[in-house]
């Protein structure tokens, strides 16, 4: 049987970052939002297309050594990496906002957006050359 996602460990620029284990997400993984459209008998006519960014929340863990000013800012690396060995990036993400504070959890939500890079998929491209 496979392992599912269950948890992931996010790292901002090759450090990793305290979050905890409760409500990391990856937004936005295909890039596109697909939305059926009705024709006027009430049938599937067909689609619409949109972009949709790609998002990476995590809840940081604010203890003593918390620096928001060290997790803003932009042309940021932020790796999303699943306990099932499924790792993606952001290479060039920016800071979106971090929520309110939840003094009884002792975190803050932050969220990064960007291009998304799926790295087991980029590290197993092939290149032919004749």
């Amino acid at each position: 049987m496979q392992q599912l996602t269950g948890k992931a460990d996010i790292y901002i620029n090759g450090a990793w970052a305290a979050t905890s284990q409760e409500g990391a997400s990856l937004a936005g993984m295909a890039g596109v939002e697909n939305t059926l459209v009705l024709n006027s008998r009430g049938q599937t006519g067909g689609f619409t297309s949109k972009a949709v960014p790609s998002t990476i929340k995590a809840n940081f863990l604010h203890g003593g050594d918390f620096d928001i000013s060290a997790l803003k800012g932009s042309g940021l690396s932020v790796v999303f990496a699943c306990d099932n060995g499924k790792t993606y990036q952001i290479a060039d993400a920016t800071f979106l906002k971090a929520e309110d504070l939840d003094a009884n959890k002792g975190m803050v939500a932050i969220s990064y957006g960007g291009d998304l890079t799926d790295l087991a998929s980029a590290a197993a491209t092939l290149t032919i050359s004749f």
